[in-house]
């Protein structure tokens, strides 16, 4: 199976190492893809709270060492995608993306976006995300992509593997 963590999931698996742990193992057992883009690393690194810190270096070197990165889209006034990593987005692609979290120009909506069509591109793979009108957002325009809140992430990474 394939999975992709929007960025505050990387807050919950920093609370919950037994879950990060047990993602860790699924990833290295090959029963689990882990996807992301460079967003997600960008969005880690906008935080300059000193006392994240510690979460933020952590969040850093785990995104870094499981992740595959994958690229994201590129269209003018698109905030978060960045160019060298990224590819023209198609017309449709640029309809669908005006669909996702409609009437909304905050900046870390427009990651948002980006980082769900991502995730579009790949078949067969779940979101995860706390965000629940980001969830709902991506239910309604995006009917392949199945997006998961953290308790449904717990219980399938609970379940892909054997109790240790």
């Amino acid at each position: 199976m394939k999975i992709m963590i929007d960025t505050n999931i990387y807050d919950q698996l920093y609370q919950d190492k037994e879950v990060a742990k047990r993602l860790i193992e699924s990833i290295e057992s090959g029963l689990l893809e882990f996807y992301c883009t460079e967003v997600q690393e960008e969005e880690i690194k906008e935080n300059n709270k000193p006392e994240d810190r510690d979460k933020i270096e952590w969040s850093l070197q785990f995104h870094q060492k499981w992740a595959l990165i994958i690229p994201t889209l590129f269209a003018f006034g698109v905030q978060g995608a960045g160019y060298g990593s990224s590819r023209w987005a198609t017309a449709e692609e640029i309809d669908i993306y005006g669909k996702i979290r409609p009437n909304s120009d905050r900046k870390n909506h427009h990651k948002d976006r980006i980082i769900a069509l991502a995730a579009n591109e790949i078949e067969d793979i779940m979101f995860v995300t706390e965000d629940s009108s980001f969830r709902k957002s991506i239910e309604k325009t995006l009917p392949n992509l199945k997006a998961l809140n953290w308790s449904e992430f717990i219980d399938y990474i609970s379940n892909l593997l054997p109790s240790t």
